[in-house]
């Protein structure tokens, strides 16, 4: 099995690619690490209703996931359990399951 993976400077790194790809080719598997796809896109994934779909068309595809928590700007999650981080850490568990 070949997964590509959702990474940063590579064919999937951007959600709209992504999802278009996979429409095309559904049998296309991916490894999910939507924590790239927050740092490209300078946003949670869950804000509209856009997103929300490209994610659904995405998330079939998945046959591996990278987890953990972006956020927009800086590169990590300095401290994910902190309440301050909720929303994302949410936005995260949500796309995990």
């Amino acid at each position: 099995m070949v997964s590509y993976e959702a990474h940063r400077n590579r064919a999937f790194f951007r959600p709209y690619a992504t999802a278009a790809v996979l429409k095309r080719v559904p049998s296309l598997q991916v490894t999910a690490d939507f924590s790239h796809f927050v740092v490209v896109c300078e946003r949670l994934l869950d804000q509209d209703e856009d997103n929300k779909e490209r994610l659904h068309t995405i998330i079939p595809g998945v046959t591996h996931i990278h987890t953990r928590i972006r956020i927009a700007q800086p590169s990590q999650c300095p401290e994910p359990p902190d309440d301050l981080f909720e929303e994302k850490r949410r936005f995260f568990d949500d796309s995990w399951k």
